[in-house]
């Protein structure tokens, strides 16, 4: 299976997959770390050819069927990710986290963090700000108490506090993209 997800990563990255293939490598780019990982490197590999292209004319036609009603604004892109589907990941004892999108042009990542009764997470620095949305139970950052419906933000540039949750915990999260643990 490693070999197939190479080619696919190499397919992708050369622009070779048909419209269907692609919308589902794109869908899997969003959760799936190792295979983001593997496309960067055919990236960096493919880019040196790009240095022996020359820039080719459009056709007239490319921009029919187009939805004009977007006054040339980005393509749309939407993904869903059922409650069931995802993995969870241990990221510290009693810390999980389930990765929901990653947007590496930001290096951003949105993520569910699931803390288990009287878990414990050190402090971290943040070089991008970071956005918590507890969605159940109870959790402290520091000194600082939230419970389900509370929102939180960290700016960019300071020092997060240890996190704890004595009942257990369930938030989202959005904050600089970490690789180390994705």
């Amino acid at each position: 299976m490693r070999d197939e997800d190479d080619l696919l990563a190499a397919e992708y990255a050369l622009g070779t997959l048909d419209h269907e293939t692609r919308e589902r490598v794109q869908f899997r780019l969003l959760h799936d770390p190792a295979f983001q990982r593997s496309v960067m490197v055919w990236e960096e590999r493919f880019s040196p050819l790009a240095e022996h292209l020359s820039p080719a004319d459009a056709p007239a036609d490319l921009w029919d069927g187009f939805d004009e009603s977007r006054d040339g604004g980005a393509p749309v892109f939407a993904t869903t990710l059922k409650a069931a589907e995802g993995d969870w990941i241990e990221i510290a004892e009693g810390a999980e986290k389930k990765l929901l999108f990653v947007d590496r042009k930001l290096g951003t990542e949105s993520f569910l963090l699931r803390l288990a009764p009287d878990a414990k997470m050190p402090g971290h620095a943040h070089r991008l700000a970071e956005e918590c949305l507890m969605l159940e139970g109870e959790m402290d950052i520091g000194d600082l108490h939230l419970v389900a419906g509370d929102f939180h933000v960290l700016s960019a540039g300071s020092r997060h506090p240890p996190l704890s949750s004595e009942t257990g915990a369930l938030a989202y999260v959005r904050g600089e993209l970490h690789e180390n643990i994705s």
